[in-house]
């Protein structure tokens, strides 16, 4: 994007190395993380730089159902950390929660593990499940 390598460094600041002038550019996370999120991906949506945020639930028994919760962040502004905003909001409810895969065009991709219920120690099976993201969310 913009000429530039983008990385998710320690504390979720993110890091850019601008291909033309060769300059390293340190940006601070989006203001809207809370405590408990983790970035897990850097991409591309809407033709801006975008974070993939992961809240998960602490404190809950690996046994109960779980929500994942993804929060989509834009940098609506390439290079203007205040303009970091909440896009979008996909949560998933499963016994096994998914991770990310990837976004194309309009289309959240998560690779989900199904369970079976008839036999304790038949192999989990991988499922790629997609969400779409329909319009971004305002502020």
């Amino acid at each position: 994007l913009n000429g530039s390598c983008h990385w998710v460094v320690g504390g979720g600041s993110v890091l850019s190395f601008d291909m033309e002038t060769e300059v390293f550019r340190l940006s601070s996370e989006p203001q809207m993380i809370f405590p408990g999120w983790v970035i897990s991906m850097l991409t591309i949506v809407n033709r801006c730089l975008a974070v993939i945020c992961v809240i998960e639930p602490q404190g809950i028994a690996i046994s109960q159902k779980m929500s994942r919760v993804f929060d989509v962040c834009l940098m609506k502004e390439y290079g203007v950390e205040e303009s970091w905003t909440r896009a979008y909001t996909i949560t998933l409810s499963s016994s096994s929660p998914g991770r990310f895969l990837g976004i194309v065009g309009h289309e959240f991709f998560v690779l989900e593990k199904q369970e079976s219920s008839e036999n304790e120690n038949e192999n989990k099976r991988l499922k790629v499940v997609s969400y779409h993201l329909g319009a971004p969310q305002e502020g």
